[in-house]
């Protein structure tokens, strides 16, 4: 009886894991205020962040550069974007606000692609700018 109840225990206890954490700065150009800025991150299935994301943060730091750490996520790929707020719904309007993902920089020009990249949590240093010149 004492080995099925610490059986029990030990199940309860591994049941239930923490999740896995996401996180990284993000930079601003000075014309946008980091405060209308939300970094969010979808399944790599939606590589495009179309569909409903798993998590929304506001950075948080001063100026033109925040930090932001997405905690609980399941083991997984997923995909992390960042965005300009305008109008303060939370949600990417992509004709209207300027938005870019963690992606790959191309190697001839230095500038950021809009294709971004699959991490897997625990990911650190999942870096984002909205710096969007040649865009």
């Amino acid at each position: 009886m004492r080995l099925l109840a610490l059986g029990l225990v030990f199940t309860l206890g591994t049941a239930q894991p923490l999740g896995l954490p996401i996180s990284g700065w993000l930079t601003v150009p000075r014309s946008i205020p980091l405060a209308q800025t939300v970094v969010m991150v979808c399944p790599a299935a939606d590589a495009q962040c179309e569909g409903q994301p798993v998590a929304r943060q506001k950075p948080r730091g001063g100026d033109n550069r925040g930090y932001y750490a997405v905690v609980g996520l399941a083991p997984g790929k997923y995909v992390v974007w960042a965005f300009q707020d305008k109008d303060g719904n939370g949600k990417l309007e992509r004709a209207a606000e300027p938005y870019a993902p963690h992606g790959l920089l191309d190697q001839t020009t230095g500038k950021l692609e809009r294709i971004p990249y699959e991490v897997e949590p625990p990911a650190f240093g999942v870096n984002l700018s909205l710096d969007l010149e040649g865009f």
